[in-house]
C-alpha cells in the first residue's frame, strides 16, 4: 500500500520542489487550508505582502509549527508509529508540507528583487534565521528538504555571495578605522587580542555560522573562500600602512598571532574538517581527469586555512626581525661611547670577583635589557621566545664585529671586554633558557681567543678569524696556536 501521492500544482514545474513533492496522504490534506491563507496573506496586493517583510510570512510558518506541534505528535504520531515510522516524522512531514509555500514565495521575492541590495540581503538573513530556528528548536533533520536550496540556485547564489563580500570589505574597513582598534582586549600567556582582532574574527565567524546550515559542501567551499580572501586582505591592510606599522607594531604583531592562533583552533572543529575532506576529494577527482602527477598539498594539510596560517606567520617573522631591528638600533646608539672605551690601556684584572663593567658598557646592556624586558611583557610568550634568541645573535654579532674587531686591546681590555660578556650579557639570557652560551658561541669564543686562554680550541671560529682576533691584542707574538 503507497501512503504517498505526488503534489500536482503548477509550482512543481519548479526544480526547487523536487525535495518537496512527496508527503503523506494526512499531511497533503491537511496543509490544502494552511496553503490558501499563506497566499492569500502574502501575495498579491494585500498589505501583508510585502517583499521587504519576510519575518511576516515566515513567522506565520513558524507559529503553525508551533501551535500544531502537540497536534501532530498525539494524534497523527500515533498512526505513523503504526507503519513502522517515528513519532517525529509527521511532525517534520508537516514542516516540510509548509515549507512548500515558502519555497515558492522566497524563489519570487529572491529573483525580484536581485537588484535591490537591501531587501534581498534582508531577506536571505530572515531566512537563514528561519532555517536556524527550524533546526535549532523543532529539531528540523539536516537531511530534510531545506528552504535554503532556494539560496543556492546560481543566480541567487551568485548575488548572495557577492553581497557578503561587499559588505563583509566595508565591515573590515570599519574595523580598522575605528580609534580603539589597537586596544588590547585580553592578555594571556599564549596570546594578545586586540579590538580589532576580536571585531575581524567575530566578523568571519558570523558569515561560518550563516553558511554552515548550507547542505551542499561545493557552496560552503566558496564562502571559505571569501574567508581567506578576507584574511588576506585584512593582513596586508594592517601591514601595507608604514607609518602605522611603525607605530603600533607591538600590536600588529599580537593581532596577527592572535588571528593565526583562533585560525588553528578553528580548523581543528568538525565544520572545517569536513571542508578540507571535501577539498581533498575535489582534488583527487581532478587529478584523477587530468592523469597529473600526484603531489600531497591537500593530503598532508592539517587544517582548511593552513595556507592563511603559513601566509601571517611569514608576516609575523618578517614583523619580528623589523621589531629585533629596531632594539638594536637603539642599543647601538646607546652603545657610541663603549666601542670607543681605551680597551687599549686598561688595567688587568687579577680578582674577577672585583671586576666591575665601565660606565659606558653599562649604558648599553641596560638598554638592552630594558628593551628586552618591555618586549618580554608585550608579546606572547611564542614571540618573544622567536625573538631573544634572534637579539642574542645580533648582539653578540655587533660586539664581535663592531667592538671586538674594531678596536685593539690590551691583557687588560681583552680581559674586561670577556667578563662583560661572562657576567653582563650572559645572565640577561639565563632568565630563558638553561644554556645561554650556545646562542653566543662564537663572541665567547672570540673572547677567550682574545685573552690568549691557554689551551683552549676554538670550535665556532675559522683559522682566518682567529687569526684577525689576534691582531687586535697590542703585544707584539702570542703564545696562542691553532692546531
Amino acid at each position: 500500500k503507497n501512503d504517498y501521492i505526488d503534489i500536482n500544482e503548477q509550482s512543481q514545474t519548479s526544480l526547487l520542489m523536487e525535495h518537496f513533492t512527496h508527503i503523506s496522504i494526512p499531511i497533503t490534506k491537511l496543509i490544502v487550508p494552511f496553503r490558501k491563507r499563506f497566499f492569500f496573506h502574502f501575495t498579491g496586493k494585500k498589505q501583508t505582502n510585502r517583499p521587504d517583510k519576510p519575518e511576516w510570512f515566515l513567522s506565520r510558518i513558524l507559529s503553525w509549527i508551533r501551535d500544531y506541534r502537540e497536534f501532530m505528535m498525539d494524534w497523527l504520531g500515533p498512526v505513523y508509529k503504526e507503519n513502522d515510522k517515528r513519532l517525529a516524522d509527521s511532525q517534520h512531514e508537516f514542516i516540510i508540507g509548509l515549507l512548500q509555500s515558502v519555497v515558492i514565495k522566497l524563489d519570487t521575492d529572491l529573483s525580484h528583487f536581485q537588484l535591490e541590495d537591501v531587501v534581498f540581503s534582508h531577506i536571505v538573513d530572515e531566512t537563514l534565521a528561519f532555517e536556524h530556528e527550524l533546526r535549532k528548536v523543532y529539531n528540523y533533520p539536516n537531511d530534510y528538504p531545506s528552504v535554503t536550496e532556494v539560496l543556492t540556485q546560481a543566480h541567487i547564489f551568485f548575488k548572495w555571495i557577492n553581497m557578503e563580500r561587499k559588505y563583509a570589505y566595508i565591515k573590515m574597513d570599519d574595523i580598522l578605522q575605528n580609534k580603539d582598534q589597537w586596544k588590547v582586549l585580553v592578555v594571556d600567556s599564549h596570546y594578545c587580542m586586540t579590538a580589532c582582532a576580536d571585531s575581524f574574527l567575530t566578523l568571519l565567524n558570523t558569515m561560518s555560522d550563516r553558511y554552515n546550515i548550507l547542505r551542499q559542501p561545493r557552496h560552503k567551499l566558496q564562502f571559505l573562500k571569501l574567508q581567506t580572501d578576507l584574511l588576506e586582505e585584512f593582513k596586508q591592510k594592517i601591514i601595507g600602512d608604514e607609518n602605522q606599522s611603525y607605530e603600533y607594531l607591538t600590536e600588529i604583531l599580537c593581532t596577527l598571532h592572535y588571528i593565526s592562533y583562533i585560525l588553528y583552533n578553528w580548523g581543528t572543529n568538525m565544520h572545517f574538517l569536513s571542508l578540507l575532506n571535501y577539498k581533498c576529494e575535489l582534488e583527487i577527482e581532478v587529478r584523477t581527469r587530468s592523469e597529473s602527477e600526484r603531489t600531497d598539498v591537500l593530503e598532508t594539510a592539517e587544517t582548511v586555512f593552513d595556507d592563511s596560517i603559513r601566509s601571517y606567520n611569514l608576516s609575523i617573522d618578517n614583523l619580528l626581525n623589523i621589531q629585533c631591528e629596531d632594539i638594536m638600533t637603539e642599543v647601538k646608539r646607546s652603545a657610541k661611547q663603549y666601542k670607543r672605551d681605551k680597551w687599549h690601556i686598561m688595567s688587568s684584572i687579577t680578582d674577577e670577583s672585583k671586576y666591575s663593567i665601565t660606565d659606558s658598557g653599562w649604558i648599553m646592556y641596560e638598554t638592552f635589557t630594558k628593551n628586552l624586558n618591555t618586549l618580554n611583557k608585550s608579546i606572547p610568550i611564542s614571540l618573544f621566545n622567536k625573538c631573544w634568541p634572534i637579539l642574542a645573535s645580533k648582539l653578540s654579532t655587533f660586539i664581535f664585529n663592531d667592538i671586538l674587531l674594531a678596536n685593539m686591546f690590551n691583557k687588560g681590555g681583552a680581559q674586561h671586554l670577556l667578563c662583560d660578556v661572562r657576567y653582563k650579557l650572559l645572565p640577561i639570557f639565563s632568565k630563558y633558557t638553561a644554556k645561554p652560551s650556545i646562542y653566543i658561541d662564537r663572541l665567547l669564543e672570540a673572547c677567550r681567543v682574545l685573552c690568549f686562554e691557554p689551551n683552549f680550541k676554538p670550535v665556532t671560529l675559522t683559522q682566518n678569524e682567529v687569526s684577525e682576533i689576534l691582531l687586535r691584542r697590542i703585544e707584539h707574538g702570542n703564545s696562542f696556536e691553532i692546531e
